[in-house]
């Protein structure tokens, strides 16, 4: 079920939508840090995220190597 409608979808729709966020990496070749760059998510992917409770966003952010530093930074 969608959060903000209450309605059943399809696993079609969920894999859909799902499929097309993407994030491209970046690569500093002056100081070596990375980059994330994620796509916008459809209102159907920030609807999935917003089930279970997960924060979603396009805002770029630096690639770490623990993963939680990245993302408490986007939150």
């Amino acid at each position: 079920m969608f959060a903000s409608t209450s309605s059943a979808i399809s696993p079609r729709v969920i894999r859909e939508a799902l499929d097309d966020r993407q994030c491209a990496v970046l690569h500093d070749p002056e100081n070596g840090r990375r980059y994330v760059i994620p796509s916008r998510p459809s209102a159907e992917a920030e609807d999935i995220y917003a089930t279970p409770g997960l924060d979603v966003s396009d805002r770029p952010y630096e690639l770490t190597a623990g993963g939680t530093e990245a993302a408490s930074a986007r939150a």
